[in-house]
């Protein structure tokens, strides 16, 4: 995958916090702040996002695009707007039953 720097999420990754029902209800100076940290990752098609059996120490959310599991290509199980591996955010991060790929 390549890392972009910062500045290249602007307005969106704000946009696309407060739409994300993990978000709802939060704060506007807390949704600042997560936004401020994020880390833009681009992956092409068929990459992996998270390998079987890792355990993600960070949440993702997909800015755009689709990712399904490994076997499954023609599965969405993730789209545009969605949040994935959120309990990393709280330390109780699981291994991945399968593999996520863009």
């Amino acid at each position: 995958h390549k890392a972009m720097n910062r500045s290249g999420l602007g307005q969106t990754s704000t946009e696309l916090l407060r739409k994300a029902v993990l978000f709802r209800g939060v704060s506007e100076k807390l949704v600042q702040a997560i936004s401020s940290r994020l880390e833009v990752l681009i992956y092409r098609p068929g990459e992996t996002i998270l390998a079987v059996g890792t355990v993600s120490e960070c949440m993702y959310m997909m800015l755009e695009g689709k990712a399904h599991y490994e076997g499954e290509e023609g599965r969405t199980v993730l789209a545009a707007g969605q949040v994935f591996a959120e309990p990393a955010l709280v330390g109780i991060g699981q291994p991945m039953p399968r593999s996520l790929l863009a």
